[in-house]
């Protein structure tokens, strides 16, 4: 796509290579130590030949790709831009994000100007699924053999396992490492602090320190005896005091990316156990905002994590499954040998993100939620699609299917755009041959057709009222007897006396009282039916019962006092 007028001094015995990119950017040399020289100076001229049209699904092509597809855990030379990195590192801000370089081991420089060169700009997602708030401020324990523990309740059960609690730990010391485990229910806190102990033993880190809240199954229950089998000590904070535990922190954090996680992969709540582990084991591999840019698994074991395993929650991904014998041919060669999944994350990270009580353990392959057969895959055998989030739709039997016509290249979905899609317009009824004999012209004289023969009669045709010999004949008298309505007694009425209430205003029956209606009475009382009282407020009075001797008749008369004045 260039022409290289000058080369300079470069030679191959140095190690340098010269670049030449296929659209529209600058070449450049590059050395062993990284270092790049871009070809622009007095001694280097480059040209784009006369007629030249960049095309870079062309040039993906000639890398050995399909524009917008992965496959495998090292992403090639300018296949994704810095939207991809924000949705597959926790949603992250751009200053942070710009630094993966310098904290993953397995990281090219490129990264680094794909994100800073292309912002990538206002999230969506996160606007809908962060809402931040000022945090609490002040200064905690910062013991290296210290943990901070607590509970992290959710209303609705994760699938697959129904779990509705999550004991989280944070560590106290410059690592600041967080570790949680999924659990049913608050008596599975043994289990689940016994899962981090070990972690952190794995790491070399030797925690001695417990501090929590003042729950009873974090302080004691079966806690205690196992912090006193391991020489832990156990403290808490405050009742009511929140700000003391500084794992309460993580907990907003964690909600702010699991729900803006949810929500960009169009997923329903029930997977919010698998989008907090993506969480968490994206939050490991998090640069720090302050240099020199490391990350918290890094202040923990003293070694870069590798991170290029990482892809957005809920993707578009194809898992291979092709069952093979032994000696390795197909089980059924014909049948097909991949299966369209959701990409859950990827279970061997260094973070352990994916640990969970049971005897499921951590392998190291990619999680793939496959709808059809409601089951979790896992293989390192994926093919991911970039920007493609198709989320889930519900079946007729309960189920969960993945809407085809939501992936842009899926037949389902190049249909919807194939013109004969399109509304049609109706062809208009051809001719039978058959002659409407209301709206026929075509006979002007009575002789060319049979009135009499046939009739056309609207509706259905009567039905013939069936005799029997045995039946009486019934006089014309007796058929135009007509059987008497029953006419429903009118519900008795009656007035309560306002002195019942005298503190109510009474507007009605000249002040007498209220009218209301008897619908239930027994010995003594009866249930009265206000008809139009109504307090000050605009309210309806509500039925009481009432002593019957008390109730004046509708009838009786109001007693009036004449009064002639000097």
């Amino acid at each position: 796509a260039y022409v290289l007028l000058a080369l300079g001094r470069a030679s191959k015995e140095q190690g340098v290579c010269a670049v030449m990119p296929a659209w529209g950017r600058d070449g450049y040399f590059e050395y062993p130590n990284g270092v790049r020289v871009t070809l622009l100076n007095r001694s280097v001229l480059i040209v784009r030949p006369i007629g030249y049209k960049p095309n870079p699904e062309r040039a993906l092509v000639a890398q050995g790709l399909v524009a917008g597809v992965l496959q495998g855990k090292r992403l090639p030379l300018n296949s994704v831009d810095a939207k991809f990195f924000h949705d597959a590192f926790n949603h992250g801000e751009q200053r942070v994000l710009e630094h993966l370089v310098d904290a993953l081991a397995d990281s090219e420089p490129w990264w680094k100007q794909t994100i800073k060169n292309n912002p990538a700009g206002p999230c969506d997602a996160c606007l809908i699924g962060r809402a931040s708030l000022l945090g609490p401020t002040g200064q905690l324990p910062q013991d290296e053999g210290m943990l901070y523990i607590d509970f992290y309740h959710c209303n609705v059960p994760a699938i697959f396992t129904g779990n509705t609690a999550r004991l989280t730990s944070k560590h106290a010391g410059k690592s600041k490492f967080v570790k949680s485990v999924s659990c049913k229910r608050k008596s599975d806190a043994p289990e689940a602090v016994e899962i981090i102990l070990s972690y952190y033993n794995s790491k070399e880190c030797k925690i001695s320190h417990l501090h929590s809240d003042c729950a009873a199954e974090l302080k004691g229950g079966g806690v205690a005896p196992l912090a006193a089998k391991h020489q832990i000590r156990i403290t808490t904070n405050v009742k009511e005091i929140s700000r003391c535990n500084g794992v309460e922190p993580i907990h907003r954090v964690g909600g702010d990316v699991v729900r803006a996680a949810l929500e960009g992969a169009r997923l329903p709540l029930c997977f919010h156990d698998l989008a907090w582990a993506w969480f968490e084991d994206g939050h490991a591999l998090k640069p720090s905002r302050q240099a020199p840019h490391n990350t918290s698994l890094t202040r923990l074991t003293g070694n870069k994590p590798k991170g290029g395993y990482r892809r957005p929650f809920g993707i578009l991904c194809y898992a291979t499954e092709a069952p093979r014998l032994p000696s390795g041919t197909l089980v059924n060669k014909y049948k097909a040998q991949a299966v369209r999944c959701l990409c859950m994350g990827y279970s061997g990270g260094d973070s352990g993100a994916y640990e969970a009580l049971g005897n499921n353990r951590c392998q190291p392959g990619y999680i793939c939620f496959d709808p059809e057969g409601c089951r979790l895959i896992v293989t390192e055998s994926v093919r991911f699609i970039v920007g493609c989030f198709p989320g889930l739709q519900r079946t007729a039997g309960g189920g969960w299917r993945i809407p085809a016509e939501k992936i842009p290249f899926s037949a389902e979905a190049l249909a919807q755009k194939h013109p004969l899609t399109l509304p049609q317009e109706q062809p208009k009824p051809t001719n039978d041959g058959t002659i409407d004999i209301e709206q026929d012209n075509s006979t002007t004289e009575l002789g060319d057709f049979d009135y009499d023969r046939l009739s056309y009669i609207k509706g259905l045709p009567l039905e013939k009222e069936q005799t029997d010999s045995r039946t009486t004949v019934r006089s014309a008298e007796d058929e135009q007897i007509v059987q008497p309505k029953v006419v429903a007694a009118p519900t008795p009425q009656a007035i309560v006396p306002r002195g019942m209430w005298p503190d109510y205003p009474c507007n009605e029956q000249a002040g007498r009282g209220w009218l209301v209606e008897v619908i239930d009475r027994d010995s003594k009382h009866s249930k009265c039916k206000f008809k139009n009282a109504i307090d000050s407020d605009g309210r309806s009075f509500q039925s009481e019962w009432i002593e019957t001797s008390r109730l004046l008749s509708v009838d009786e008369q109001v007693e009036t006092t004449t009064v002639t004045l000097p």
